[in-house]
């Protein structure tokens, strides 16, 4: 199980609408270890067909994610998130989307889900029927690659998704932050 206080409790009682209330609320365009942290996901993207970004925001990685694929999805439980994102990016597919929620019509033909920062939202049971939500979406030999905080260990990311087969694995410190990781994981169906 995650580790203690895994959520963020101040963001999870706040409406995700709240969250974007202004543009970029996390500063991603200009953070570099936001930017650092998107590379190294991009380099671990190698399929060629469909991405789903789950927890896409307002998809600023998710238009350099799409540069390897033939088609891109995103989703954000944040209608304001996607409103920008479909404004910004249109080449993009964008739907509103809470992960906790299985989407039907995706089941087993998604090569590649990317789930950046998003785990953490979710208590232990939420993360569990999340986890199954996006495996469920994976075709067979698709690809996952999780990011997360120090909220969650290797074996925690492991243990939410058994079906996978873990293949790449970084962790990248943010200095700034003292004990703070981010840790990355890519594997297959």
């Amino acid at each position: 199980m995650p580790r203690k206080n895994a959520i963020r409790k101040w963001e999870v009682k706040m409406p995700p609408n709240e969250w974007y209330r202004k543009e970029d609320p996390w500063n991603i365009k200009d953070n570099e270890y936001e930017k650092k942290k998107a590379e190294i996901i991009w380099t671990m993207l190698d399929y060629d067909d469909i991405l789903l970004d789950v927890g896409c925001g307002e998809g600023h990685f998710t238009n350099k994610y799409s540069s390897k694929f033939s088609l891109t999805i995103a989703c954000d439980i944040s209608n304001r998130a996607i409103e920008r994102a479909r404004k910004s990016y249109q080449h993009i597919a964008f739907f509103p989307h809470d992960i906790r929620e299985p989407i039907e019509n995706f089941k087993g033909k998604i090569g590649t889900i990317v789930c950046s920062e998003v785990l953490y939202y979710f208590n232990p049971t939420e993360q569990k029927r999340v986890a199954k939500n996006i495996v469920s979406l994976l075709k067979p030999g698709g690809k996952l690659v999780v990011c997360v905080s120090r909220y969650f260990t290797e074996k925690d990311i492991k243990d939410l998704f058994p079906e996978i087969r873990w293949t790449k694995t970084y962790r990248e410190y943010d200095k700034r932050l003292g004990d703070d990781y981010t840790l990355i994981l890519g594997g297959y169906v």
